[in-house]
């Protein structure tokens, strides 16, 4: 009888047992329902034991020791995984055209944004335009401003660029061309010119009355060693005169040849030469000695490195000798005088020199 009983119980605890089998063990435990039909359990006997994680649920009305321990299948849902960490924020975009932003290699910051080192209107770290120049364009090079002049001006006192025939400051020297009370100064190519007036000359940077009358000493008059013979140095004398109290006198030898110079602009280092080309040179001489053979002692206007003679030699009277320049080997001379020859003579003479003038 009880053999009995123990097998029905197990044929119908079977399919419970199947069925708990497949359960999560965390569900509720199954409530017998005494309906359905039972399962055969097979000839040989109960089915092994099913292993799992833990003891299936128990109905209330089997006897606790004919169940079989029985081990719950592991639970196949498995344990949650951790949640995925949210993916980082992308970084934001670099601000655009903020006056605060930082400006790039070879700018600098002005209140409307980068600005060029080497900009005109913002010149090196300075947020102000270069100042302008009268007759200059105005430069940057990505420090400081700075200025050009253009072509036919240049730079005076670094800070203004001036007209190169600019009276007040010809050339590249910046210096004012000077003045004459008988002449009109200009600038010309870049250098200073003087035209003069009232019977004056032109000797660069002043006008000259050029005239020697030797009331006060020889006026420069310098004798020319190397191409004069047997001759002494003119003296200024008042044994003499053509006007006035003075004149030169000039020792005469027998066999005497030379040369007397004037520097036509005086010994100014300033003054150099001046143009006599269509002007007259003329002296007045008096010779005061025994008289030369007829012919052969002549008296000349020398200009530069030319002499030319008087047609005639006078003596014991005072007598004119001019020369009227014409010709471009005229246009640039320092040097005017006189130049005596003469063939022996029986004795000493002087010749006397007074008002040398160019006109």
């Amino acid at each position: 009888m009880q053999a009995e009983y123990a097998s029905g119980v197990r044929r119908a605890l079977w399919p419970i047992l199947m069925f708990l089998a497949c359960v999560d063990p965390r569900a509720a435990p199954l409530q017998r329902d005494g309906g359905g039909d039972d399962a055969e359990l097979p000839a040989d006997g109960p089915p092994p034991a099913v292993v799992t994680d833990a003891p299936a649920a128990r109905p209330p009305d089997a006897p606790q020791a004919d169940l079989a321990a029985v081990t719950p299948a592991p639970d196949a849902s498995g344990t949650g995984g951790s949640g995925g960490s949210g993916g980082s924020g992308g970084s934001g975009g670099s601000g655009g055209g903020s006056p605060d932003a930082g400006c790039r290699a070879g700018q600098h910051q002005c209140a409307d944004g980068c600005k060029l080192d080497y900009d005109l209107q913002a010149c090196g770290q300075s947020c102000t335009p270069c100042p302008t120049i009268a007759n200059g364009d105005p430069s940057c090079d990505g420090s400081k401003c700075g200025f050009s002049c253009r072509p036919e001006y240049h730079l005076c006192g670094g800070k203004a660029c001036l007209s190169d025939d600019d009276v007040g400051s010809c050339g590249r020297e910046c210096q004012p061309c000077p003045t004459d009370p008988n002449g009109v100064a200009a600038c010309v190519n870049r250098r200073c010119t003087l035209s003069c007036g009232n019977g004056t000359l032109s000797c660069e940077v002043r006008c000259i009355h050029p005239g020697w009358g030797f009331e006060n000493g020889d006026e420069g008059a310098e004798l020319d060693i190397g191409n004069s013979q047997n001759a002494d140095p003119p003296k200024a004398s008042t044994a003499r005169a053509h006007t006035g109290h003075g004149s030169l006198a000039q020792p005469i030898r027998s066999g005497s040849g030379l040369y007397v110079e004037f520097p036509v602009c005086g010994d100014d280092p300033n003054l150099h030469d001046t143009n006599l080309n269509k002007k007259t040179v003329s002296f007045w001489y008096f010779y005061d000695g025994p008289d030369p053979a007829p012919g052969v002692a002549h008296i000349s206007v020398s200009v530069g490195n030319g002499y030319f003679p008087e047609p005639t030699f006078a003596v014991r009277q005072w007598t004119k000798a001019s020369l009227l320049l014409d010709g471009q080997q005229f246009g640039t001379v320092s040097r005017i005088g006189y130049s005596y020859f003469g063939g022996d003579l029986p004795g000493p003479g002087t010749l006397y020199i007074d008002d040398f003038e160019v006109k």
